[in-house]
């Protein structure tokens, strides 16, 4: 059989391996990942085995980078971006915070160092200054309720 490729030196496959692996940076989709750790693994198998010809061992990096992707790159997505909770103090509600008057007119609550809309602004009479309960802080917007205590 006629080689058109000659066999890639290990040193080389190793390399296409990293650079693949630091492109995957740019997808976050982990196919250039696993594809990447093809060549690398082809690559150390070509340190104890002998391929007749590149086009041989680039059907078998392609072929195991498939089988890498196939089996695992659902599985990497989902531990790696699945969501998680906020357990933020400021995430926490159920504390007093106060009303500010904004200078166009609207109203919004200072909550644990921050300020943040009011997602029922017409539950009740609101004023600046007045303290109020957080009850939730849902869409960057806080829900709000006056404190049992108030006349």
């Amino acid at each position: 059989m006629e080689s058109y490729i000659p066999v890639i030196p290990l040193w080389s496959m190793i390399a296409i391996g990293i650079v693949l692996m630091a492109l995957e940076m740019l997808t976050t989709t982990f196919v250039l990942f696993l594809f990447g750790l093809a060549f690398i693994l082809i690559g150390l198998v070509g340190a104890f085995y002998q391929f007749p010809s590149g086009e041989i061992q680039l059907i078998w990096t392609f072929a195991v980078g498939l089988i890498l992707t196939l089996l695992l790159a659902k599985t990497l997505r989902q531990r790696i971006y699945a969501a998680k909770p906020l357990n933020l103090e400021t995430m926490q509600t159920g504390e007093s915070g106060e009303v500010l008057l904004t200078a166009d007119g609207d109203y919004r609550v200072s909550y644990k160092g921050t300020t943040w809309a009011i997602a029922n602004p017409h539950a009740f009479a609101l004023e600046n200054g007045q303290t109020v309960i957080v009850e939730a802080l849902e869409n960057n917007k806080a829900r709000i309720r006056q404190p049992e205590n108030s006349d």
